[in-house]
């Protein structure tokens, strides 16, 4: 089972503001799920997005349209890969 993790915990966790992860989710760069009361749920692949952005925003220096640059462009090299796996054939492990 996915578990979910409220926005505040998220940001916590991850060593950002509240505010910052709103501004994310806001702009697009975070997918989130609204709940009751205006706060927002993130899945684990949401929390390992957060992750990444964070680090290329601590780590690497971009800024935000930076960010989105490499998002997209991490996103479009996990999409080939995905792609790769599925098109080469099965592996011949165990023929000799």
């Amino acid at each position: 089972m996915e578990r979910r993790y409220r926005l505040t915990i998220a940001a916590r966790e991850v060593g950002l503001p509240v505010r910052q992860v709103r501004h994310y989710v806001s702009i697009g760069l975070l997918p989130a799920t609204p709940v009751e009361q205006g706060d927002l749920l993130l899945d684990d692949l949401g929390l390992a997005r957060l992750r990444k952005i964070h680090r290329l925003r601590s780590d690497v220096g971009l800024n935000t349209a930076g960010i989105e640059v490499a998002l997209r462009l991490l996103d479009q090299i996990e999409e080939l890969h995905a792609e790769l796996d599925r098109l080469r054939p099965p592996s011949a492990s165990g023929m000799l």
